[in-house]
């Protein structure tokens, strides 16, 4: 019974000493002599087998004789040690702390095996070669890994390759896969994004929060609303998916001062927060809400009128005004365009 034991232990020893050969981390002299242990003592027979086998049996007697590991055997293991390297700093991390980290472990079995070679010099020059590639291909990899980069928004960077968008962070990780046609920037932890022609929103853990519905979007506003698009008619959601201001405008604009202009056919007038009308759509055109007053065109007249849409001031014919806290300044209407208006 004892020996059938030894046997098996022995049986798998040598089957991890084979795997210490193939794989770089794993060693495979001690198994080897366990091994020899375990044989020597239940089947002298598979014991001489361990002893001559040609390959198992070198790296026995280069123990035991105290010469080392054999250059070809230490040359071998360093290349795959830094093959798997390589191949897990390009395809498994996009992260260049864990490839600095996959660097020096890498640097640090090198040592170990390099301790244990007969003729380190032979050795050494493929190690050096072996880390030059390591190098450049993991920083070669970083440099290319996206076509396109923006600026952080909230910690997050929309990044683009073969076409697609995702978003990785300051460290560089993807943490939005590369899958969707187009994105915006991440505002107040939402960031629109598009899927088959759809727009939809997201969080910071892709976890889509917004359904894919719309045909156009605008990002979050400090309102807490965000402009969209559904059936060619204009609306806002919230955060939570509520529809707040029904999509049947033409045309929308962003809040300003709590208000938000639109246009319903041909005329336009302005909106609250919780999407009650707050000046009617009786104007021909309107420019955004100031802190006090917003221009207002209606038959042909420019006004002045302030939130709750009483006319403050009619304007002489022909000129365009801006009131900024309780200033006016007057400008020609063909010679300036004011941006949003």
């Amino acid at each position: 019974m004892k020996k059938n034991l030894l046997i098996v232990a022995g049986s798998l020893s040598v089957l991890l000493g084979v795997l210490g050969i193939i794989l770089p981390l794993l060693p495979a002299t001690p198994f080897f002599l366990l091994a020899v242990t375990c044989f020597s003592r239940s089947s002298e027979k598979l014991n001489q087998r361990i002893l001559n086998n040609r390959i198992i049996g070198v790296y026995i007697r280069n123990y035991r004789s105290k010469l080392g590991i054999h250059p070809a055997a230490s040359a071998f293991t360093l290349a795959l040690l830094w093959a798997s390297l390589i191949l897990s700093a390009i395809f498994a991390t996009e992260n260049v702390y864990i490839r600095i980290l996959l660097g020096v472990v890498g640097l640090g079995v090198s040592y170990h095996v390099l301790q244990k070679t007969r003729k380190i010099k032979q050795v050494s020059k493929l190690l050096v070669s072996l880390l030059l590639v390591f190098f450049c291909l993991s920083m070669n990899a970083q440099s290319k890994r996206y076509e396109i980069k923006c600026f952080f928004s909230e910690g997050f960077c929309a990044v683009m390759m073969d076409a697609k968008w995702g978003f990785i962070d300051k460290t560089g990780v993807e943490v939005i896969p590369l899958q969707y046609d187009a994105v915006m920037d991440f505002n107040g932890g939402l960031a629109a994004v598009m899927q088959n022609g759809k727009w939809g929103f997201i969080n910071p853990t892709n976890n889509v929060i917004v359904p894919f519905q719309f045909e156009e979007v605008r990002p979050f506003s400090k309102s807490g609303l965000a402009a969209v698009m559904k059936n060619g008619k204009w609306g806002f959601i919230n955060r939570y998916n509520s529809m707040i201001i029904k999509s049947e405008y033409d045309e929308v604009s962003d809040f300003s001062f709590g208000l938000v202009r639109a246009r319903k056919g041909k005329k336009w007038g302005f909106l609250s927060t919780t999407g009650e009308v707050a000046i009617p759509f009786e104007y021909d055109w309107v420019g955004n809400a100031n802190f006090q007053t917003i221009v207002v065109e209606k038959n042909g007249r420019e006004y002045f009128i302030n939130h709750t849409g009483r006319t403050v001031k009619e304007l002489p014919a022909g000129n365009e005004t801006a009131g900024s806290k309780g200033t006016i300044f007057l400008f020609k209407r063909k010679k300036y365009k004011f941006k949003g208006n």
